[in-house]
């Protein structure tokens, strides 16, 4: 590994060698020696190909060009390596600027090399019809970047573009040969004999392909009727029944519920009449899965229920229908569901199937006991996994981040080729703010199974960082593969709202709101984008809709208690809060936003025990520690504050509230912080941290009397402090009458009464409003800058 010397490895830790490689191929060999020489000519093969792209390279110094030319020769002679280069040569055109003035000079001193490109160069415009035929047609046969890439490396591996151009440069009648025997070696892949038909259909003769003539047991040419009830035998029934399966899927990506509904009636018509019922139940069964891979969760209920009636003696499908029912937070149901899973012998999925539902229902002592039971119990089955990777997770719902990354830093030690625990452990780094290490692990589990978690998590990485430009391309991929993936849409959404785009948020939250109608993740999102539109009384209606069928769902319960502390109900915000924590104990957020409530209230003394808690079980939860230096700065207790604030250029939006915390700190000691204020005002990728900087600088220009430069600064928001510094800077620069236009905008909007009492003051101060003023002017400073801090730590 690494060129280091020879490591020894237990079995199940083998795939530890190879994590990250894209590349890896598993082969059976008779000895070592024969494992030895495979590697050396695996090597030699990737050694020639890159001294022959370098030799080609016009970047290279023409000497070092001639030495890679040496050394390419050198590798051809001794390992053979003729044959594997001119198919990785003939698979695609080279680079427009690739370098050919040295090929000349190597003729005699490199016959073998000479002579590969010498064929290479003279077959480049087939090269490259053959090359873009198979691509356009990998693109319409296959949805997939991943099954394409495959694909194509499968085809270059047998010498499928080679052959071809070879044949259509000798005007040879082979093609419909080649044709003929790629068809049989790919026979075992669904879909590849359209794919190899379509993309050579201008190569080959006009005749009608035989596949009698690949091989006598190969099925005719299938009926362009895909659906249909007559009785099949055999083999034809299973082909049948996958084609009718594949148009079911392309029907739930388009998310044509009545399509798919309508061809799964005709799938079960048909194998009722060729298949027994266990068949049918096992179709459904996954077509159910299928359901809840592509979002549409109604489908999946609904198929698999037909399929437990179908098939009501399979385990399997009891477990695909329970966990249907425990996504919608249909949790009664899904207890019957679970119990004839075990009577039917799955005992550890149904204890893992228990354990989740006292998980989402808020008891997570109780449900980290039943993970860790089960796994004590079944720890010889390879199922066990899920139970560990389940007992870890709810370690993480406790906000004990350290404690479950050590955990899934062990199982990844002990089970290196399950992409879940690689998930997971990303999170948690997630969690802990190590973006690289997060991505990095992510990259890691998408080589462990399906891409669409890890490329969820790598994109919501990149989004907590700033990098919303690499966040929005891996969300766009996720939704082109699947339109309907919820995390993806809501993902997408967060970055608008993160840009202050709230229009195009609320477009894409109702879209996964509409494709996810059992996912209360979307209706969150179209809550507080409401909330921040301050479209107040929209809100409430659709989180009341959304609470009663969600009624114990911890988000939507806080939401609630959110909204009603966002329109300044304090006391009745605080009873919803303590409603909420006596359900969900382990609910950070809510008892950091519980705390917020009690400072609203100028209960301080509450809200620092109440921060305090939290940290004491939870000292990695970031919010609640932002939470309290801001009320420390509030109360200038800054010894206490200045040696927990971070250094360093900030990355991610935490990273930006603590920098900002550190500039008013500075500034409230009397200290420099204009340098501070700027960076973020400049640098800062979240719209509402640009505007709190922004506001923050006006106001200290305001206080230095550089009233014109805090206009050109200020980007103010309705309903944040920002509105009304901005007002400040207009009342002090003497426009009275757009200053008077924003002062009554605010008073009728603003339901927060420190926001309206301040801005009364303004008004009051520079005679925009007709009574007099009761504070100083020092006040009015002391309370912008209250307010700061407050809206930074929300």
């Amino acid at each position: 590994m690494d060129g280091e010397a020879p490591v020894a490895l237990k079995g199940h830790n083998l795939g530890l060698a190879f994590h990250g490689c894209s590349d890896t191929k598993r082969i059976a060999v008779h000895s070592v020696d024969q494992a030895r020489r495979e590697c050396e000519l695996s090597w030699a093969k990737d050694r020639s190909l890159r001294c022959i792209l370098l030799f080609l390279d016009p970047t290279e110094e023409p000497s070092d060009r001639l030495e890679f030319a040496e050394c390419a020769e050198e590798l051809i002679r001794d390992f053979s390596t003729r044959a594997f280069l001119l198919d990785q040569l003939s698979c695609s055109p080279l680079p427009d600027l690739t370098d050919f003035t040295l090929v000349a000079n190597i003729k005699t001193s490199c016959p073998e090399t000479w002579s590969i490109l010498d064929e290479v160069l003279a077959n480049q415009p087939i090269i490259r019809t053959v090359s873009e035929a198979l691509q356009n047609k990998l693109k319409e046969f296959l949805d997939d970047p991943k099954q394409r890439a495959a694909m194509f490396d499968a085809l270059t591996d047998v010498g499928a573009q080679r052959s071809l151009v070879e044949a259509k440069r000798a005007n040879s009648p082979q093609t419909d040969m080649i044709v003929l025997r790629l068809i049989a070696q790919f026979r075992h892949i669904e879909g590849s004999r359209g794919l190899i038909e379509a993309w050579t259909a201008g190569m080959r003769s006009t005749k009608r392909l035989s596949p009698t003539t690949i091989d006598e047991s190969e099925d005719e040419e299938p009926d362009n009727r895909v659906f249909g009830s007559t009785a099949l035998g055999g083999r034809k029934a299973f082909e049948q029944a996958m084609k009718q399966q594949a148009a079911i899927v392309a029907k739930l990506r388009s998310r044509d519920l009545e399509g798919a509904r309508r061809f799964v009636d005709d799938l079960v018509a048909a194998q009722k009449l060729n298949s027994s019922p266990e068949h049918v139940g096992k179709s459904l069964s996954r077509l159910s899965h299928e359901a809840k891979e592509l979002g549409v969760p109604e489908l999946q209920i609904e198929w698999a229920e037909l399929a437990v009636k179908a098939n009501p003696s399979d385990p399997v499908t009891f477990a695909h229908l329970a966990d249907a029912l425990i996504s919608a937070f249909r949790f009664n149901e899904a207890l019957a569901a679970i119990d004839s899973m075990k009577s039917l012998g799955a005992s550890l999925s149904a204890e893992n199937a228990r354990a989740r539902i006292l998980r989402m229902t808020g008891r997570l002592v109780e449900a980290r006991a039943a993970y860790r039971a089960a796994a004590q119990a079944h720890m010889d089955e390879p199922a066990v996994v899920h139970s560990l990777a389940g007992a870890a997770e709810i370690l993480r719902d406790m906000n004990r981040y350290e404690e479950a990354l050590a955990e899934y830093t062990e199982l990844t030690e002990t089970y290196p080729l399950e992409g879940t625990i690689w998930c997971g452990r990303a999170s948690v780094l997630m969690d802990l703010g190590r973006f690289d290490e997060a991505i990095s692990t992510f990259r890691i589990s998408e080589t462990h199974g399906s891409a669409l978690i890890p490329k969820n998590g790598t994109a919501t990485a990149y989004k907590r960082r700033g990098e919303f430009t690499k966040a929005l391309k891996l969300f766009n991929e996720v939704a082109k593969e699947f339109p309907n993936d919820p995390v993806a849409l809501c993902g997408r959404a967060e970055i608008y709202r993160d840009q202050g785009n709230f229009e195009a948020a609320l477009d894409d939250y109702r879209r996964a709101r509409d494709r996810s109608p059992f996912n209360p993740t979307p209706i969150i999102g179209v809550v507080e984008t409401l909330k921040e539109l301050r479209r107040f009384k929209e809100a409430g209606d659709v989180l009341q809709s959304a609470v009663r069928d969600f009624p114990l769902h911890a988000g939507l319960a806080s939401l609630r208690a959110a909204l009603l502390f966002r329109q300044s109900k304090y006391e009745e915000a605080l009873q919803a809060y303590d409603h909420l924590i006596a359900q969900f104990p382990f609910h950070a957020a809510s008892r950091k936003n519980r705390a917020d409530v009690l400072r609203r209230l100028g209960r301080f003394d509450e809200a620092l025990h109440a921060y305090d808690s939290i940290l004491a079980e939870a000292p990695q939860f970031a919010p609640a520690k932002l939470a309290k230096l801001s009320l420390l700065i509030e109360l200038h207790r800054f010894d206490e504050v200045m040696p927990e604030l971070p250094s360093g250029q900030p990355k991610s939006e935490l990273d930006w509230k603590f920098y900002f915390l550190k500039a008013v700190a500075r500034e409230a000691q009397g200290k420099h912080a204009l340098s501070l204020f700027n960076n973020g005002n400049r640098n800062a990728p979240f719209a509402k941290q640009r505007r709190l900087f922004a506001a923050a600088l006006g106001r200290n220009k305001i206080l230095h009397g550089q009233i014109s430069k805090s206009l050109k600064l200020i980007r103010s928001q309705e309903g944040e402090i920002s509105n009304v510094i901005w007002l400040h800077a207009l009342a002090a620069s003497g426009r009275k009458s757009t200053a008077k236009a924003t002062f009554e905008q605010i008073v009728s909007n603003e339901v927060n009464a420190s926001i309206i009492e301040l801005s009364k003051e303004i008004a009051s101060r520079y005679n925009i409003v007709d009574f007099p003023s009761s504070k100083s002017r020092e006040w009015i400073f002391a309370t912008e800058q209250r307010e700061l801090l407050r809206e930074a730590a929300a």
